[in-house]
């Protein structure tokens, strides 16, 4: 069965996409639920609605990188307060489990905003410094690839002409890679900014 082209919404959406497999009150809630219009199905938070918060799928955990997730710890009248935690760490899967109080995360994210644009690239309309980037970036990969099998071959054979190649490729590399810090440094620096 074909589905049609554009979005499939409507009433009639699910049967024609779904060839009857599942109900169409069942394709509704999943599809508010994917909007964001629904409300969590069963369970104790049944009929409230699902939460979501400024750093889901942002925050990541600094011991792992797992995603972090909000819970509440305690509770509110109590004076429990949300918390972010590692993802990881709640399904015991390895990750240590330290919780952040989100207030402290949203403080330091109003009080320290500028730094996350600190390394954003300025360059030239015309993204040319980019473009240069790129290309030099991908030369380093290709000649640590070279010199990498270069070395492979110098440990089996120990030719004396092969060591003087990866000589002259350790060389090369290294200008190549002050010519990428010197790029860099002109893509982050702001539009009529002295050189």
């Amino acid at each position: 069965m074909k589905a049609p082209k554009g979005r499939a919404d409507g009433p009639g959406a699910a049967s024609r996409l779904i060839d009857q497999r599942i109900s169409e009150a069942e394709w509704l809630a999943v599809r508010a639920l994917k909007d964001g219009k629904g409300r969590v199905a069963r369970g104790r938070h049944a009929g409230k609605p699902a939460a979501v918060h400024l750093f889901a799928g942002l925050a990541k955990c600094p011991a792992c990188a797992a995603a972090m997730i909000r819970v509440n710890k305690g509770s509110p009248r109590k004076g429990g307060l949300p918390k972010l935690v590692c993802r990881a760490a709640k399904a015991k899967a390895g990750c240590r489990y330290v919780s952040v109080g989100v207030a402290v995360v949203e403080d330091a994210l109003l009080n320290n905003w500028g730094h996350l644009f600190a390394s954003v690239p300025a360059d030239d309309p015309s993204g040319e410094l980019d473009a240069q980037y790129t290309e030099l970036e991908g030369a380093i990969f290709g000649t640590e690839d070279h010199l990498e099998a270069l070395s492979e071959t110098f440990r089996k054979h120990r030719l004396q002409t092969t060591a003087r190649e990866m000589g002259r490729l350790e060389a090369e590399l290294k200008g190549m890679r002050v010519r990428l810090e010197e790029l860099d440094e002109r893509r982050r620096r702001p539009p009529g900014a002295p050189k």
